[in-house]
C-alpha cells in the first residue's frame, strides 16, 4: 500500500511518497501548523459527530445556558449551518466548548481548563481533548516560525499518542488518524503548500488577536459603565442624605446653647459638649 493511501484526498495533495532529507525549520513550523490547522480538528470532528447528532446540537446549545449566552458570532453561523455541512467547519476552539459544557465526555482528571496542563499519566478522552486544545493553542501562539527537529519529534510524538487512544476509544480502525501524523511528519512538503499553510497560520493568529483585543475593549467598556453607574449610585445615595439633612434641619429648634457652641467652634479648632 502506498504511503499516500492513508491519508484524506486534501493532505494526500500536499505529500508525496518520499521523506525530505533536508526539510527546514520553517518547513516544520509548517507541518505542525498542518496538524493544529487539519488534523486535530478532524479527530475532534469525529469525536463529535459520533457523541452529537447534528439534528440535535441546535437545540441542545441554546438551552444551554452558558453555551447560548457565550457563543460569538461565527460560531453561531457554523452551528445554524450544521445540518447542511455537517461538522467540517468545525475548529478546535468551538468542538472544546461543545463538547465541554455539554458533557459529551467525562471531563480530565484535573478538570476543564486547569491551571496545569494533563500529566503523562493522565489519558482519558477528557485529558486527550484538554491537550489538543492546550498544543493547538501553543502552535498558533508560538513566539517565532523555526521549530528545530527535536521539536518536531516531540510534537509529534504527542499527536500520535493521542491519535491512538482516541482511534481506541471511537471504535476507529488502528492507523486512522496515527498514519496521518506519521506520513506529515516525513513527507515532502512543496514549497507552495508550505506557504499556504504559514499563510494561513498568520491569518489566524491575526484574527484571534482581533477577537482578543475587542472582547478587551467590550471590558473596558463595561468596566467604565460599571463605574458610571457606581458614581452615579453615590451621587444619588449623597443628594438623598443632604435632602434628609434638610428635612431634619427645617425641624431644628435653635438655643442659647446652639449659638454659643456654633460661635465658640469659629474661633477653637474643636469643642466638647457633655451633658
Amino acid at each position: 500500500m502506498s504511503a499516500a493511501s492513508y491519508v484524506t484526498p486534501a493532505v494526500g495533495q500536499l505529500i508525496t511518497q518520499h521523506s525530505s532529507s533536508g526539510s527546514t525549520q520553517v518547513t516544520n513550523y509548517a507541518r505542525i501548523g498542518h496538524a493544529a490547522q487539519q488534523l486535530l480538528p478532524e479527530i475532534l470532528q469525529d469525536l463529535i459527530s459520533i457523541r452529537e447528532p447534528t439534528t440535535l446540537l441546535h437545540s441542545h446549545v441554546t438551552n444551554n445556558s452558558f453555551l447560548s449566552r457565550t457563543l460569538k458570532q461565527h460560531e453561531w453561523s457554523v452551528i445554524s449551518n450544521v445540518n447542511l455541512n455537517g461538522y467540517a467547519n468545525f475548529d478546535v476552539p468551538l468542538i472544546y466548548k461543545l463538547v465541554r459544557n455539554l458533557n459529551l465526555v467525562p471531563k480530565p482528571k484535573q478538570g476543564w481548563d486547569y491551571k496545569n496542563p494533563p500529566q503523562q499519566s493522565e489519558i482519558t478522552p477528557g485529558d486527550d481533548i484538554e491537550c489538543i486544545r492546550r498544543v493547538r493553542n501553543e502552535i498558533f501562539h508560538r513566539g517565532n516560525s523555526s521549530v528545530s527537529a527535536t521539536e518536531l519529534a516531540l510534537y509529534f510524538n504527542v499527536f500520535r499518542d493521542i491519535a491512538g487512544r482516541l482511534e481506541i476509544y471511537l471504535g476507529k480502525p488502528g492507523g486512522n488518524f496515527v498514519n496521518k501524523f506519521n506520513l506529515l511528519e516525513n513527507c515532502c512538503m512543496d514549497e507552495e503548500t508550505e506557504e499556504i499553510y504559514l499563510k494561513r497560520l498568520d491569518d489566524l493568529k491575526r484574527r484571534e488577536k482581533d477577537v482578543s483585543e475587542k472582547v478587551h475593549n467590550v471590558e473596558e467598556e463595561i468596566s467604565v459603565i460599571k463605574d458610571s453607574v457606581r458614581d452615579t449610585k453615590t451621587k444619588v445615595q449623597m443628594r438623598n442624605q443632604i435632602e434628609i439633612w434638610k428635612a431634619k434641619d427645617e425641624k431644628f429648634v435653635s438655643t442659647r446653647a446652639v449659638d454659643y457652641v456654633i460661635k465658640t467652634i469659629q474661633k477653637k479648632s474643636c469643642i466638647t459638649l457633655t451633658g
